[in-house]
């Protein structure tokens, strides 16, 4: 997944170039498995793709709420990516277009610093003056319109489906149109 999510954060940088010869189209490789999965659409990458930058203001809650809806998870520690952790005026996170977390220093409301860490040994390896964030996961809830969703689910019929799995379908479904968390939701 990750992998994925790498590739497509490097198409878009790429497409917001300009493509005007052949040697700077991009050649992807992949298995035909990963190249059918459903993914993120380029329009939700573009509009949860944000940049940080050294010296910017920011409100702490907004944007850990924004980190949510992403999918990214709240852990004590930052370990892989797809996860944030919050103490006080420092944010790290592990955006899976980054071999490495980062760790934010705040000064207030605005970002003091922003340095590139090893996970196993929570030590700085170098600063950056910015740090770009994409989606952590391939489908986004948060981002779907619920209502074309809840349309589409009332027509199923799970009639045919062992009480078990109809039962499972619907909390799942219920758990989405509410905005939790669905295990395996790829």
């Amino acid at each position: 997944r990750n992998q994925r999510l790498l590739t497509l954060a490097g198409l878009n940088q790429r497409s917001l170039g300009s493509l005007k010869t052949p040697e700077s189209f991009p050649l992807v490789v992949a298995s035909t498995a990963a190249a059918i999965r459903k993914t993120v659409s380029p329009q939700v990458l573009g509009v949860g793709w944000h940049t940080l930058e050294v010296g910017a203001k920011l409100r702490v809650s907004d944007l850990l709420s924004r980190w949510v809806g992403l999918g990214y998870q709240r852990e004590d520690s930052v370990e892989v990516p797809g996860s944030f952790s919050s103490r006080g005026g420092i944010l790290d996170i592990f955006p899976p277009s980054s071999h490495l977390p980062a760790r934010i220093e705040l000064w207030g409301d605005e970002i003091d610093s922003i340095r590139v860490f090893d996970p196993a040994t929570q030590r700085s390896v170098t600063s950056v003056d910015r740090l770009d964030i994409i989606p952590a996961r391939e489908i986004l809830p948060s981002m779907a319109d619920l209502r074309s969703i809840s349309e589409a689910a009332s027509q199923l019929d799970l009639t045919g489906c062992h009480p078990d799995v109809r039962e499972r379908f619907e909390d799942e479904l219920e758990a989405l149109a509410s905005g939790r968390d669905v295990e395996d939701l790829d």
